[in-house]
């Protein structure tokens, strides 16, 4: 992030070789359209002043914000009958971010649409996979999904931000973020899945995991992990909506653990 102005210098004047690749690696997006506007190794005046404005936006992005201070971060709360991270322990709580409160503020006597579920059923399960297809852990939801369950995860469980995180929604778990956490998550990548890209309208194709072709460790994901999973929990789903909360997680947790099982059988 920080080698932004030396990454842009040798399209400006018309350089190639390995900063071009490191450039298309890192920003295919931006290297296709400044390649499709540049004239005699020459970016044009306007475009030139967008792109130093985006870096402009960038550097504060992490330079105009304090890193926080580790003893801001409250100790992490009891175990939850409700989660299951066996290898990810909490390490941290959360503490109260500004753009919560602020929200907080305009949203009090604002109007706004209530998100409905069942009365007595839990909206699902969150789950967490790596990249070779096992499971992580799990938590029921206790409220419709939001960017808030993989936010909560990765920064009370996680010590180190993953480099490239897959999420159905994560444009918007990006910009939830970066605005919370910017120097936990600066060295992070978001993208959409390739499932549910199709159903971005609008979002920037930088989410898209298929524009990251050069990068054999975006390429080689198998973004449809999750959903592979939750096809398998649906068959259980019955006999799960009705047992009691131990009862739940001893047999979510027990069908999880015998996937993974299975997939490391297979590798």
């Amino acid at each position: 992030m920080a080698d932004m102005a030396w990454i842009f210098k040798p399209i400006q004047t018309g350089g190639g070789g390995e900063h071009d690749l490191y450039l298309k690696k890192k920003a295919p997006v931006l290297t296709d359209f400044l390649s499709s506007v540049t004239k005699a190794g020459c970016i044009p005046p306007d475009i030139s002043t967008l792109v130093l404005s985006l870096r402009t936006v960038l550097i504060q992005t992490f330079k105009g914000v304090e890193k926080p201070s580790p003893d801001c971060y409250p100790t992490p709360p009891g175990p939850s009958t409700l989660s299951f991270f066996p290898s990810l322990p909490q390490h941290c709580g959360l503490p109260r971010y500004a753009v919560d409160e602020a929200r907080k503020c305009r949203e009090k006597d604002s109007c706004r649409k209530e998100s409905y579920g069942h009365p007595t059923l839990t909206p699902g399960l969150f789950t967490i996979f790596c990249r070779h297809g096992v499971c992580y852990g799990f938590e029921a939801m206790r409220s419709c999904e939001s960017p808030h369950h993989p936010f909560e995860i990765l920064r009370t469980r996680f010590k180190v931000a993953p480099r490239v995180v897959v999420y159905d929604n994560s444009c918007q778990l990006h910009r939830y973020a970066m605005n919370r956490e910017p120097h936990f998550f600066q060295k992070t990548m978001f993208v959409v899945d390739r499932f549910h890209f199709k159903g971005h309208i609008g979002c920037s194709l930088g989410y898209c995991m298929d524009s990251y072709s050069t990068r054999e460790e975006i390429r080689t994901i198998n973004s449809q992990v999750n959903e592979q999973a939750n096809s398998g929990l649906i068959r259980i789903q019955p006999q799960l909506a009705y047992m009691s909360p131990n009862n739940f997680m001893f047999h979510a947790s027990l069908f999880l653990a015998l996937r993974n099982m299975r997939v490391r059988d297979e590798q």
